[in-house]
């Protein structure tokens, strides 16, 4: 092939309401003065009485008219006149300071004095409105009521009953001073133990008669009652020489609902015993000692009612604590005695004085006190310590405790402790309570439990010693538990733990763990402990060995699943396919034939053969389990070589020597046009893949002249274009397969016939073939070349994919020459400084380039070809035939061979002026050829498409020559180089 290029020689987010009460204004009657004695004794002469028969069953003895006629009805009930019982005269306290109540009155005095009648006092009711002064009338007599006495006021001049006629006579109430009428009755004043407030019938009264007759008299009487106090009974002990303003409490149980008292309540020590003749009034003996104490309280003028008294006996004492010790055992607590103290160690005395007078144990304020550890049992308790109670006063005078713990300060075994001041606001003694605080010794009975963590529980497999741990509080635990597995069972220990669920190694994971347990946050006394120890069973990888079959998505020839000892396991399906075999199951044996596990089959401690003991400790990781085939039909994978490219010419530097054809006794010439590998499944062929009977190998070539859309079948046993016919090296031993004992495989070979066309249309085109091995051991027959090439049957054929055959016409498509080289005119400078005129390439490079052929079937370009065109250059092995070892020439990639022409001439058109020796110069090191050396005419370069991009430049070059002189101004010159391939 060659190639022509022009060069050319021419110079880029309150109301509040008050209501003011407005003061009445009464209107002032001057009432009659009567003869109240005169006319007394005409009323209980007249018939006009107004009282009710039967109806005085219920009224108080007392009330005589001036105490000339008692009541004639003997009820039986309490007298209710005003007695002569002594009380200290409110009025005339002294300020003496050893009789201040000398002076004494009695109960109608107190009345006189408290509830006088000697104002006047307004009328108003049932029309009458008029104003009568109480000092001017007639007054019955006052009464004294206690709530329990249950009986109706005794009135004279009501006839001694308990009602009156409503028409003729009415009982007004007034309050205290009465100034303020209050209520109106038509009932006699009752001493009523159920009424709401017990005396709310006390009062000032007018008891109004004749009011039917205009003839009206008006008698004034007060009813009182006696105050009910009493002095606390828990309070007998008070402190001497106190100045608390706060006198002991007196209660008042008059009525429901008032209280204690203070206010007015007047207060009598008198001593006894030692301090006899001491006696304080108003404020609390000075002198420690044993006292009578005698309270009396105020009047209480609103309230009717008289002083109350009430009396006790008392101890004063100085100022501390009564003070008791106790222990607290568990939450038991019980007061101590002598036995509960060690010999020769007890708590410091109480105060002597206090002992000998009262029999009380008093720790003084403000003095330094010890307490021993108390004795107990140290083997099974702990003393913790001492708290000490204390009451103390506040400020409103409320008792209230508070604790704290008292310490050995010194470090001798006694406990500090100083009571606390009292001060002025407590004025009966307070108490204060030492407490032991002793607890049981705290225990923790620790007992192991085994179990397994993902699989089930061999009992003999797995154990934990000792059964038992029993840890006590302040003694130190020198025992641990060991774990263990028992020789040949396939567990692990994970670790210890309290909690049974969990990750189970919270406690560790060393097989010998020693309890140490936190009594300080240990609630129980004694508590009983779990201490779970957890295995788990050892794992083993399943590994799936295809024994020749193949995934069929990935293609992997193992698969592996994961399993656990003492565990059932399934066996995960059989991913293996294998063509022309049938799976039968699984064989721990590569070789054996024998199924152990069927498909899917479910197993447990696979790698021990289903035991749970390894009789000799070894325990294995991992078992692989074999595919168990039974051969239906041999299987035989077609792989591609390589596309074919082939340039049309010459084409015997492609043709191998003797190839002889089945049927004819003729040798002849041939070239390899394409070629595919064979891969044989030699399982259970017990033979070297290279002791195949060839002759078993049916082959059957398609081709398609159309891109790869239709493909036809080559007709078979062919030899005049495209053998297909069996060939071999003689007459004899005939096949369509040949052994490449270099790859150590089977190849099938496209051989076309020398000199039966080379072009596009005899051998252009895409080719597959499709292949089978009739194995004689196979229990499935293949179906025959001629059943498949007619579409009978494919059973057993493999088709490969396709190879293509590209056809090339032209030097341009395989090499990428200059389209054309210019020169110019330039002036260089000589190693001598003199100037010359000389022509040379503008560029400096003008590269000639192999050029990546595009593969039709993958539309990808590169130099990966198979390129029979050059196979038989410079052969190298001996052997004079195709079969006979020809064929490796084949996959040898030949090199195509690129000379260049040129003859360092330029001539004008007109043929009459040249420009002789512009020479051809080597741009860069190319193989042979160096940079700036002149590269001769017929020097050859050379390439491969084999697959590489590497050394695809053929020629890099420049021209250059001397210009002569006298040269025509515009004329053209041009010049011929010639590349063109010379082992085609």
């Amino acid at each position: 092939m060659k190639k022509t290029k022009i060069l050319k020689f021419l110079v880029a987010p309150m109301l509040v309401v008050g209501v003011l009460c407005s003061s009445g204004i009464g209107l002032y009657v001057n009432a009659v003065s009567q003869n109240a004695e005169t006319e007394v004794k005409e009323i209980l002469g007249n018939k006009q009485v107004p009282y009710l028969d039967k109806n005085h069953s219920q009224v108080c003895m007392g009330g005589g008219w001036k105490n000339a006629n008692g009541n004639p009805y003997q009820t039986g009930k309490k007298n209710q006149n005003p007695e002569g019982r002594q009380y200290w005269n409110p009025q005339r306290i002294t300020s003496s300071t050893t009789t201040p109540f000398n002076d004494t009155v009695n109960e109608q005095q107190l009345i006189n004095m408290y509830w006088p009648k000697n104002t006047k006092v307004h009328i108003n009711s049932r029309g009458s409105n008029y104003w009568i002064d109480l000092s001017r009338v007639d007054k019955l007599y006052d009464a004294v009521l206690d709530p329990e006495d249950d009986c109706y006021y005794a009135n004279p001049n009501n006839g001694w009953g308990m009602n009156v006629e409503p028409t003729k006579a009415e009982y007004l109430e007034y309050n205290a001073d009465w100034s303020a009428f209050e209520y109106g009755h038509g009932t006699t004043p009752y001493a009523d133990p159920k009424g709401k407030t017990r005396i709310d019938y006390a009062g000032n009264y007018i008891f109004r008669i004749g009011i039917n007759t205009g003839a009206i008299w008006d008698n004034p009487f007060t009813i009182v009652a006696r105050a009910k106090i009493e002095l606390s009974a828990t309070t007998s002990d008070f402190y001497a020489n106190t100045k608390s303003p706060k006198m002991p409490v007196i209660f008042d149980k008059t009525e429901a609902g008032v209280g204690t008292l203070d206010a007015g309540t007047l207060y009598e020590f008198k001593g006894t015993g030692s301090v006899t003749g001491q006696n304080y009034y108003n404020e609390y003996p000075r002198t420690p000692g044993k006292y009578t104490l005698t309270a009396q309280s105020a009047p209480d003028k609103s309230r009717f009612k008289l002083p109350g008294r009430a009396t006790k006996s008392v101890n004063v004492m100085k100022k501390g604590y009564k003070t008791k010790f106790q222990k607290n055992i568990d939450g038991s607590v019980t007061t101590m005695s002598d036995t509960d103290w060690n010999p020769n160690s007890k708590p410091s005395d109480p105060d002597g004085e206090t002992k000998g007078l009262f029999g009380v144990d008093l720790y003084l304020e403000n003095q330094k006190y010890t307490v021993p550890i108390p004795k107990y049992d140290s083997s099974k308790y702990i003393f913790e310590g001492w708290t000490v109670t204390e009451e103390y006063a506040t400020s409103l005078f409320e008792v209230k405790t508070r604790e704290f713990e008292i310490y050995d300060d010194d470090k001798d075994g006694r406990y500090e402790y100083t009571p606390s001041h009292i001060g002025e606001n407590a004025y009966y003694v307070l108490s204060t309570t030492i407490t032991a605080n002793i607890r049981s010794k705290k225990t923790d009975t620790i007992k192991p439990v085994t179990q397994v963590d993902g699989g089930d529980k061999i009992e003999a497999g797995i154990s934990v010693a000792p059964s038992e741990i029993k840890i006590t509080e302040g003694t130190e635990n020198r025992n641990s538990f060991t774990a263990s597995v028992t020789t040949g069972y396939a567990y692990d220990f994970m670790g210890w733990s309290y909690n049974q669920s969990g990750n189970h190694i919270d406690l560790g994971t060393e097989k010998t763990y020693q309890p140490a347990t936190n009594f300080a946050q240990q609630g129980e006394t004694h508590k009983n402990s779990t201490l779970y120890a957890t295995f788990k069973p050892k794992e083993y990888t399943i590994t799936f060995d295809g024994n020749g079959g193949t995934e069929s998505g990935s293609q992997s020839t193992t698969s592996t699943q994961k399993a656990s000892y003492y565990n059932d396991v399934k066996l995960q399906k059989n991913p293996f396919v294998r063509e022309g075999f049938r799976f039968k199951g699984w064989s721990t044996s590569k070789t054996s034939s024998a199924v152990k596990y069927t498909d899917q089959a479910t197993d447990r401690n696979i790698p021990l053969d289903g035991l749970n003991q390894a009789l000799n400790n070894d325990i294995p990781q991992n078992i692989t389990l074999y595919a168990v085939w039974e051969r239906t039909i041999t299987n035989v994978d077609v792989q591609k070589y390589k596309d074919t490219l082939w340039l049309e010419g010459n084409h015997w530097g492609a043709a191998a020597a003797n190839v002889f054809v089945k049927n004819s006794n003729q040798g002849y010439n041939a070239y390899e046009l394409i070629r595919y590998y064979l891969d044989i499944d030699m399982k259970d062929f017990n033979i070297p893949v290279e002791q195949l009977d060839k002759s078993k190998f049916y082959v059957v070539w398609e081709r398609s002249t159309d891109g790869g859309s239709n493909y036809q079948k080559i007709p078979l046993d062919q030899y005049q274009s495209f053998f297909t016919a069996p060939f071999s090296d003689a007459q004899r031993d005939y096949s369509k397969v040949v052994y490449d004992e270099e790859k150590g495989q089977w190849f099938v070979p496209l051989l076309v016939k020398a000199g039966a066309g080379s072009d596009a249309d005899t051998i252009g085109g895409h080719y597959k073939v499709s292949v089978a091995y009739d194995d004689p051991q196979a229990t499935e027959k293949v179906a025959s070349e001629q059943d498949f090439y007619n579409n009978v049957s494919q059973k057993g054929w493999t088709t490969s994919e396709p190879t293509e055959v590209k056809m090339i016409r032209t030097f341009e498509t395989v090499v990428n020459v200059p389209a054309n080289v210019i020169l110019e005119e330039k002036t260089e400078i000589t190693p001598d400084g003199s100037t010359k005129q000389v022509v040379e390439s503008v560029h400096s490079s003008n590269k000639v380039t192999v050029n990546p052929i595009e593969h039709d079937i993958t539309q990808q370009s590169d130099y990966d070809w198979h390129t029979p065109n050059t196979a038989m250059d410079g052969k190298t092995t001996p052997a004079n035939s195709y079969n006979g070892g020809q064929h490796t020439e084949y996959v040898k990639q030949k090199p195509f061979k690129v000379s260049v022409t040129w003859n360092s001439t330029l001539t004008d058109t007109s043929q009459q002026y040249r420009i002789n020796d512009v020479n051809m110069y080597s741009a860069e090191n190319i193989g042979a050829m160096k940079k700036g050396q002149q590269i001769p005419t017929g020097t050859i370069s050379s390439f491969s498409y084999d697959g590489k991009a590497e050394n695809k430049t053929l020629f890099d070059f420049y021209l250059k020559g001397d210009k002569p002189d006298h040269l025509p101004y515009g004329t053209l010159f041009k010049g011929f180089i010639t590349f063109r391939f010379t082992n085609i």
